[in-house]
């Protein structure tokens, strides 16, 4: 007598989405969630929030990069500089796409104006003073630190 088994297809379906699942796990708890997020980010236009609320946020993640960052160039990846906050219940004529940081003119595929030159100025411009695991003080988190963040780009000392 022949043991009744499932069909092979079968079987390999059933792998196939384990490992998909399992990779999707890893990469979330690991970190790989970040890009997802940010492409999301930048297709979603920024995460529909209040002034008030964004800078709460910003400040809870300053807090932590400032317990998180062994070495300046982290930095690049940190929440603090990919996070985008659409800002246009402040001001719906001109809907505003910001970050945490300071300096702000225009960042690449976006910019804190429209393009007939008018709109809103930077809304965020949350300070944070950093300090890397060996010392070093950072004082200006700012849109070319955040895009390159390197030691003299950032303000350190």
């Amino acid at each position: 007598m022949r043991a009744q088994g499932l069909p092979i297809n079968t079987i390999i379906v059933v792998i196939v989405i384990v490992l998909v699942a399992v990779v999707v796990i890893v990469m979330w708890v690991f970190g790989g969630g970040r890009p997802l997020s940010s492409i999301a980010m930048i297709v979603g236009g920024g995460t529909p929030t209040d002034k008030s609320a964004a800078v709460m946020i910003c400040e809870q993640l300053c807090d932590k990069i400032k317990t998180t960052l062994d070495k300046i160039e982290d930095l690049r990846f940190a929440d603090f500089c990919l996070k985008v906050f659409d800002l246009s219940k402040e001001n719906s004529n001109y809907p505003v796409n910001d970050h945490c940081y300071s300096g702000e003119t225009a960042w690449p595929g976006g910019t804190l104006k429209k393009a007939d030159g008018n709109g809103a100025n930077e809304q965020l411009a949350i300070s944070c003073l950093i300090q890397l695991i060996d010392g070093t003080v950072c004082n200006s988190i700012n849109v070319n630190c955040c895009s390159n963040p390197t030691l003299a780009n950032c303000g350190c000392s």
